[in-house]
């Protein structure tokens, strides 16, 4: 019996060893689109069906570990309308605070130049009570954030809204 617990342990601390450090995929991935970006924002109405695009410009930086953005939209009037924020991953690669926002970490993949974050919250859309997704893809010259929403008791995740960015030549 004592050959087997301690067998058991040994494989453990082996599995344990060769899983992935989360926090630092995060923040390699968060190191990786510092600088500026160009793209747009598609988003779905609020009768989550009709789909609406719009010009963006996005700027981020890593601040030791925090990831800040800004985002500017060109809404077609002439008009350029923005915002920002900050992205913060706790020590254990778990949770990502995002302005006061905490969502769980639900995957976190790398595979060759690409890098996927699936991330959730309880929150609100259109004020029904819902579980809020997002993910996060970065490559070397891409990253998008793609928003989900499912409403409670409801059927599936439908999309909210999609950023996509394309590293800005110099």
């Amino acid at each position: 019996m004592k050959n087997i617990t301690a067998i058991f342990l040994g494989l453990l601390f082996i599995m344990a060893a060769q899983a992935p450090d989360n926090r630092s995929i995060i923040l390699d991935q968060f190191n990786r689109t510092q600088g500026d970006w160009d793209g747009y924002l598609e988003y779905t109405e609020g009768d989550n069906r009709t789909k609406m695009a719009m010009p963006a410009k996005c700027t981020t930086k890593l601040d030791g570990e925090i990831w800040i953005y800004e985002v500017h939209y060109d809404d077609g009037t002439g008009e350029v309308v923005g915002g920002g924020g900050e992205f913060k991953v706790n020590p254990e690669g778990t949770k990502l605070d995002n302005n006061g926002i905490v969502w769980n970490i639900l995957e976190v993949s790398q595979s060759g130049d690409s890098a996927k974050i699936v991330m959730e919250t309880p929150g609100k859309d259109n004020r029904k009570k819902a579980t809020l997704r997002r993910t996060l893809e970065v490559t070397s010259t891409t990253f998008s954030i793609l928003e989900e929403a499912k409403y409670l008791k409801e059927g599936d995740y439908f999309e909210r809204n999609k950023h996509l960015f394309r590293k800005k030549k110099k």
